[in-house]
């Protein structure tokens, strides 16, 4: 039951249930809307092991397809729906999880400068405008995130997460995404299974140390 990506129009986060949550960048960088689940003014704060910039977290077929939609002149804005296109018969539901590790990952969204001469050197981009470059080292997200709340039991088709942000950045950030939530949320719904299944009993469970993390 993979989570996958689709372009949905950003005027229907309402009847989906999909709620604003927000950044916690600098206010010069950060997104339009607000964080949800945490008090005003408070700035999530990023796992010590994340890397301070997230721009070459991901596939490189991502940075490949950011290079064409630029080459093509593709700048405007699109919107990305994370949801299960489907799931086992008789599976039931899913537990959506990974909402603020999702918006961490966001919010460090960018390069150094090291890493855009890294890719500049590359071969497959040597017909690459430098326009392309350029904006990868001024890249930061200034979109909007929507997403239902930490915990919801979700069902095929509807949306755990929607971001309508440049096409740059929503591009570059969709593996990264879909990782997150699809971990987060595959543990969510087994531990709900299980405690389900407890029926009330304590649960104890070593499975963190065979389950891939986000680092893997």
């Amino acid at each position: 039951m993979p989570l996958v990506g689709k372009v949905f129009g950003p005027d229907t986060c309402g009847e989906l249930g999909l709620v604003p949550v927000g950044l916690a960048g600098p206010p010069d960088r950060r997104a339009t809307s607000w964080l949800r689940a945490k008090d005003a003014g408070e700035f999530l704060e990023r796992a010590p092991f994340m890397p301070p910039f997230s721009g070459l977290v991901g596939e490189f077929y991502q940075l490949v397809l950011a290079a064409t939609y630029h080459g093509d002149g593709l700048w405007g804005e699109a919107t990305f729906d994370v949801y299960a296109r489907s799931m086992p018969e008789g599976y039931g539901y899913l537990v959506a999880a990974g909402l603020e590790p999702a918006l961490q990952q966001i919010e460090s969204l960018a390069f150094s400068p090291a890493e855009v001469e890294l890719l500049r050197s590359q071969p497959v981009f040597s017909k690459i405008p430098a326009t392309f470059f350029e904006a990868l080292a001024r890249l930061r997200f200034t979109g909007d995130v929507h997403a239902i709340a930490e915990g919801t039991p979700v069902f095929p088709g509807e949306p755990l997460l929607r971001i309508t942000a440049p096409l740059l950045a929503c591009t570059l950030l969709e593996t990264r995404i879909l990782q997150i939530v699809g971990h987060s949320t595959a543990v969510a719904s087994r531990a709900s299974r299980i405690a389900a299944a407890a029926g009330g009993r304590p649960v104890f469970d070593f499975g963190s140390r065979r389950a891939g993390g986000l680092e893997s």
